[in-house]
């Protein structure tokens, strides 16, 4: 009988930004991926044919949501302040390592440091990463 049950476990989710391997995600959706352009523009005319055009301008957009206490926080602020110093963008893995989901990108940055807001119950820290075109997402489900 063949096993139908795919099961995925966010600890064998690796996400790398340079040489940092991230920790301490917040609970709920803590990484989120999305692709800001569509990869063709398409145009129907009146008798039906349909122009294709592929956009050369798109680019990843990464939301990683730490807890407030991650000393991760500390390491993408480090490689933050280095970028806006040198303009030193790096290279970005997420791997899903209980399937084959795989996105990676030759160059990122941090876009911003997160918005910061203190109170009497723990936070979270919303960093948002920026690729250039140069990047891969491979799709697949979890054994």
């Amino acid at each position: 009988m063949a096993n139908n049950i795919g099961t995925f476990d966010f600890k064998k989710l690796s996400v790398i930004f340079g040489v940092a391997q991230i920790t301490g995600f917040a609970d709920g959706d803590s990484v989120e991926i999305s692709e800001e352009n569509d990869a063709f523009n398409s145009m129907g005319g009146a008798d039906g044919h349909v122009d294709r055009v592929k956009n050369n301008s798109n680019f990843l957009t990464i939301v990683l949501r730490l807890r407030q206490t991650s000393p991760t926080n500390q390491v993408l602020s480090g490689l933050h302040n280095a970028d806006r110093v040198a303009s030193a963008p790096l290279p970005l893995l997420i791997k899903d390592r209980s399937g084959n989901s795989l996105v990676a990108a030759k160059t990122a940055w941090i876009v911003k440091n997160p918005t910061i807001s203190y109170g009497n119950e723990a936070k979270q820290r919303e960093w948002t990463i920026r690729t250039g075109s140069d990047y891969l997402v491979n799709l697949a489900g979890n054994d």
